[in-house]
């Protein structure tokens, strides 16, 4: 009975898929219809959270349409088939590869474009390209590139919406992952930028306290073994302070085990220890 159940479910799956992607290729021949498209794009990425390895196939299919949904100048369109594409990337390896070798030149355009607008577009945009950056080196090599990541760099600013810097988070820590980018990260800037994302304004809530766990993440992945990266660090305006009402607060125990191990990468350099240590004392008496 529940087989028969979940293959009825699956058929039905396939057959919402079908009429989906013929919605969107309708909307996008001859004469483009934003609004239909649109709406075809945000059916897909939701069938999308529900498709499992029958789908695959159809999926793939689907794939030039979503790509192409990219070039039409709408940017709720625009918006929606960057967020179908992150959910296709998210479900197999082999959707991930072709996603990234067909589109991340066109989500790299979008990254540089959007800059600065805002929006529902600049953040599907971010989180696609964090998505393929985890696994999908033509993504990492894309996004690397002197006209991309001080885009992405840029972002990183606790003045920014949560979600947005969430996303610029989840993609510094993709490419962190990445020990050959390392060095060139640094070289860019990264370690000031995920200090920014420290500095939250107001109490560090649940979603604060995520971004601020993003943040560390990359500076734990980046400070070792490079003493100008722990130099700039100690040098982030705030950033101690930072590190010290995360080391404090009681909300994330990972957040403030995480505060510490940076922390501790700095005083682990003999030329900054001083420093730190004076700082970290006065925010003491200072509270």
């Amino acid at each position: 009975m529940a087989a028969a159940a979940s293959a009825l479910d699956s058929q039905q799956l396939d057959g919402e898929l079908e009429r989906a992607l013929a919605g969107l290729s309708a909307a996008l021949e001859g004469e483009a219809q934003p609004a239909a498209a649109g709406r075809a794009l945000a059916v897909l990425t939701l069938l999308l959270s529900r498709a499992g390895d029958g789908q695959l196939p159809a999926i793939h299919a689907a794939l030039p349409a979503i790509h192409a949904a990219l070039g039409v100048d709408d940017q709720l369109v625009q918006a929606n088939a960057c967020a179908a594409l992150t959910a296709a990337a998210a479900l197999d390896d082999g959707l991930a590869a072709s996603v990234a070798a067909d589109c991340t030149p066109k989500l790299v355009g979008l990254l540089r474009s959007c800059e600065g607008r805002g929006g529902e577009l600049q953040l599907n945009v971010v989180s696609a390209l964090g998505q393929l950056a985890r696994d999908q080196q033509p993504a990492v090599q894309a996004v690397m590139q002197p006209e991309a990541l001080p885009c992405l760099l840029r972002m990183a600013d606790a003045s920014q919406p949560l979600k947005l810097q969430e996303a610029v988070a989840d993609g510094l820590c993709a490419l962190a992952s990445h020990e050959a980018a390392r060095d060139a990260l640094c070289g860019a800037g990264a370690v000031p930028a995920a200090a920014a994302l420290l500095a939250q304004r107001g109490d560090l809530g649940p979603p604060q306290l995520e971004v601020c766990a993003r943040a560390l993440l990359v500076l734990g992945m980046l400070l070792p073994g490079r003493p100008p990266a722990a130099a700039q660090l100690a040098a982030a305006p705030g950033a101690l302070r930072a590190l010290l009402a995360l080391l404090r607060q009681g909300g994330d125990v990972d957040c403030r085990v995480l505060a510490r191990d940076v922390l501790g990468q700095l005083l682990k350099d003999d030329a900054l220890k001083p420093a730190v240590e004076a700082e970290l004392r006065g925010g003491g008496e200072a509270s």
